[in-house]
């Protein structure tokens, strides 16, 4: 399933020290988020209501490596 797949998508990234947001998620897919424990995952601080506010909390780009 699709949740199966977010799921091993973000533990996947997590295990490589890379950190998945989301952004402008309508609110159902928000509250099914929630209710199968993928905001919990992500972690509710990686939920964004714009593009701008996911870029900004992402800081600014490191040279891999460093």
């Amino acid at each position: 399933s699709a949740e199966v797949a977010l799921r091993e998508i973000v533990s996947g990234l997590g295990d490589r020290n890379i950190e998945f947001h989301v952004a402008r998620a309508a609110a159902d897919l928000l509250v099914r988020f929630d209710d199968v424990g993928l905001t919990d995952l992500i972690g509710a601080d990686h939920v964004h209501a714009t593009v701008e506010g996911a870029v900004t909390a992402c800081g600014p780009a490191r040279p891999i490596g460093s």
